[in-house]
């Protein structure tokens, strides 16, 4: 029997209905599998940048410092030191009148006159109001720093807080990913090689983010613990100072020179905590940020990623991959993906170059304090060593005992000259230092808050 045109064109509309009857639900299968681990992913990636952000939150938060407490450290410290080496310029001419003096067998001791006996009072009162005036500073940067813990604490910015929220994200990365995984099964060889290679790149965030957040929380630690150290230090060396002064003073108005023995025990102890500051700083700032990153130590314990060479390889591999399949709805998906992969490798590399350039000046600063501390240290302890045997072995012999006071005090005076005008240089290369940066844009302040913007607008890029 011979078929028609019309009967032709029938039987082919029939079979292409046959045939979406038949594929369209397989079609429709495979782009819902698609669409689901499109879905696992861009919730993975959001959950990825709620932790960076919660990092740099909490890293801006906790550890920049306002450039005013510079300053007034600056206030502190040449005060300090404007005042000591005024003492010693006041009370250092009658050390060396009273120390060329004779005593004869048979003559009555030579005595200080009144006159005398007043500049050497105000070569101790000078350095105990400096004294005094350091300790005031010290209990006001020491009650600043509670007062900061106490907002941080309000706002949910303590290490304690950021730990338990940090625990709770990394559960729920976890989570979708074991998701996205199971999920992929069910995609065609292609499309899961392409799923695999992206697996990567998310796990690789992933640790290296978890490894900043351990860092950050010890640093955290370790910087507090550092800050409030080198306060304390440095109020105890103020406090042993002062008590020298006021028993030197008493010494003076009671005229019992074997006093003296006490005060140079007391500047003894002050110069070598001075000495001793930067070290004590470096051990306690190592030992606190070694407990805290055994403390949350966990958090790392399964990752694998610890460089952003690993996350840029595995993205350098992604792209090949992507690059060599034909388009298709999911690279298509992962299209809108890679703006944000580069968004984040540039986060990346811009917070290693900030860290690199942190533990530079650190190093920097650490070596600028060992110095400082060695010359002021030192020289302190030289005039406590001398006015400590001068007091104990010759209080009544006035030419022997006052040889010893100018031969301690003129080298404290060279401590202190010393004190003054690092103090100063220092304070004149952190304000260039500012003004460079603010003049560059590269100040810390403004570096986390351009990663806070990058990180907004990839956030937006999954929401589109």
């Amino acid at each position: 029997m011979k078929l028609g045109n019309k009967d032709i064109l029938a039987s082919v509309l029939a079979s292409l209905l046959f045939v979406q009857q038949v594929f369209s639900p397989i079609l429709a299968n495979a782009t819902n599998n698609i669409s689901t681990v499109d879905d696992l992913t861009n919730s993975i990636l959001k959950k990825e940048l709620e932790l960076e952000r919660l990092n740099t939150t909490f890293r801006r938060k906790t550890t920049l410092v306002s450039p005013w407490r510079q300053r007034r450290l600056f206030a502190y410290g040449e005060g300090n030191a404007s005042l000591t080496l005024a003492g010693l310029l006041v009370g250092l001419p009658t050390d060396y009148q009273l120390a060329s003096k004779k005593t004869r067998l048979g003559k009555v001791k030579p005595r200080a006159s009144q006159n005398q006996k007043n500049n050497l009072a105000a070569s101790q009162r000078l350095p105990l109001i400096a004294n005094l005036y350091n300790c005031g500073g010290d209990l006001l940067e020491l009650g600043l720093n509670f007062r900061n813990y106490c907002i941080l604490k309000k706002h949910g910015f303590t290490p304690y807080a950021y730990r338990k929220e940090v625990r709770a994200i990394h559960a729920e990365i976890d989570k979708l990913l074991a998701q996205r995984k199971n999920a992929l099964a069910i995609l065609t060889e292609e499309e899961r090689t392409i799923a695999n290679a992206e697996s990567k790149v998310l796990a690789d965030l992933r640790d290296l983010y978890l490894l900043e957040y351990v860092d950050y929380h010890s640093g955290c630690k370790r910087f507090w613990l550092v800050q409030n150290v080198a306060f304390l230090t440095d109020l105890a060396k103020n406090a042993t100072g002062a008590a020298g002064n006021i028993i030197s003073l008493d010494a003076i108005h009671l005229g019992r020179p074997a006093m003296y023995g006490g005060a140079g025990i007391l500047t003894l102890i002050s110069g070598t905590i001075i000495l001793l500051v930067p070290f004590v700083g470096r051990v306690t700032g190592n030992i606190s940020g070694l407990a805290a990153r055994r403390l949350v130590a966990e958090e790392a314990a399964d990752v694998h990623a610890s460089k952003v060479d690993t996350y840029s390889s595995d993205f350098r591999n992604l792209l090949a991959l992507k690059n060599q399949t034909p388009i298709n709805s999911h690279s298509a998906a992962l299209e809108k993906r890679i703006s944000l992969f580069e968004h984040q490798e540039k986060l990346l590399i811009m917070r290693d170059e900030f860290l690199a350039k942190e533990q530079k000046d650190a190093h920097n600063t650490l070596i600028e304090n060992i110095i400082f501390g060695s010359v002021v240290g030192s020289t302190k302890m030289a005039t406590g060593i001398t006015t400590l045997i001068a007091g104990e072995r010759y209080p009544y012999n006035v030419s022997t005992s006052f040889k010893l006071y100018a031969a301690g005090n003129a080298t404290y005076l060279a401590g202190s000259a010393f004190a003054m005008l690092e103090t100063a240089r220092l304070a004149v290369e952190f304000e260039r230092s500012q003004w460079k940066l603010k003049n560059s844009d590269l100040l810390p302040s403004n570096q986390f808050n351009r990663r806070l913007r990058m990180l907004d607008k990839m956030d937006s890029l999954l929401s589109q």
